[in-house]
């Protein structure tokens, strides 16, 4: 066997050995260079103290829970500075980002953007079957939200293929009959 064959018997057994290595169904380089721009900013503008991020997790939650988006993103936002790979961080960023009802045009756009890419980070970063449909999951509601059928759609489909959920189900027999494809 030759050196390059072994590199690369060695490469997939890793690969198969960690699942959050593997490459993702659902790849956007677009969304993924904003995801990338959207973390050196958090980076760059967000201090970090000694809270845990899960902590920041539980804060923003109970916050959204009780309808204040507002509170809620900058826990997300501490918890993702915290502790890049949890995918719950970037998750809540997306769901607080898309409750807050912005106070401006430019405002509606940055929050409409930060969701969103903070759904896709929230994907890639999963490690099981159940993360990566709930990521999904959010992400195909901003999708939909924001009117991009066709990326709502696709997203719906793989977020039920993994895991089956009778809501994200609902919504996507609803959006497909609305506004899928017809003949």
């Amino acid at each position: 066997m030759t050196l390059f064959a072994r590199l690369a018997l060695l490469l997939g057994l890793t690969l198969a050995a960690h699942p959050a290595l593997a490459q993702k169904a659902y790849v956007r380089n677009d969304l993924a260079a904003d995801g990338q721009r959207l973390e050196e900013r958090l980076k760059r503008e967000v201090s970090v103290g000694a809270r845990p991020a899960a902590d920041a997790v539980r804060t923003g939650e109970a916050a959204l829970s009780r309808g204040d988006a507002r509170a809620a993103l900058p826990q997300a936002n501490a918890a993702v500075v915290a502790e890049p790979a949890n995918a719950a961080g970037w998750r809540l960023m997306a769901r607080a980002a898309s409750a807050i009802e912005p106070r401006d045009y430019r405002e509606r756009w940055e929050l409409r953007e930060r969701a969103i890419s903070a759904a896709y980070l929230a994907y890639q970063r999963s490690t099981g079957r159940n993360d990566e449909a709930a990521s999904l999951g959010v992400l195909a509601r901003l999708f939909e939200k924001n009117e991009l059928w066709r990326p709502a759609l696709t997203t719906y489909r793989l977020s039920l293929d993994l895991v089956d959920n009778a809501s994200l189900r609902t919504d996507n027999e609803g959006l497909r009959a609305q506004r899928g494809y017809r003949l």
